[in-house]
């Protein structure tokens, strides 16, 4: 990556799809490459097709060091990034019952109150999708 850059080319290009390096190495949890992606000038905002950030794509994964990481970096914008359907990053996260990654979200200032288009909140999320101890720590905080 190192290489890349060096030679010029640009941190925020994206493909077809709309991803750039930094939306792919949020979504291997590659935080090395995070790092050198946003030293380099990456925008922690970006989005792609689906209006997806590289905060969005993270979220949903167990890649927790990486998560903490870009929201130590990126700033309050992307925290609560909407996509196409109007969810956050903590919609994402609740959905598919990543108890670690509400918590980090929750940390940083994400706010649990925002409604996706269907109006559903990431605990109306976790309690469809039976996560339990995600609703418990939502109702919580």
């Amino acid at each position: 990556m190192r290489f890349l850059i060096q030679r010029g080319e640009d941190v925020n290009k994206q493909n077809k799809y709309g991803a750039s390096p930094l939306h792919l190495s949020a979504a291997l949890g590659d935080i090395e490459i995070v790092k050198i992606l946003l030293d380099a000038g990456a925008d922690p905002n970006i989005k792609d097709n689906e209006a997806w950030s590289p905060l969005h794509y993270v979220s949903a994964s167990e890649m927790f060091d990486a998560l903490d990481f870009m929201l130590e970096q990126s700033g309050d914008e992307c925290l609560n990034a909407r996509d196409k359907d109007g969810s956050t990053p903590l919609h994402y996260a609740a959905s598919v019952g990543r108890m670690k990654s509400c918590e980090i979200l929750l940390k940083h200032g994400c706010k649990k109150s925002i409604r996706d288009n269907h109006g559903r909140t990431a605990c109306d999320l976790a309690m469809l999708f039976g996560y339990v101890d995600v609703v418990e720590l939502l109702r919580e905080n």
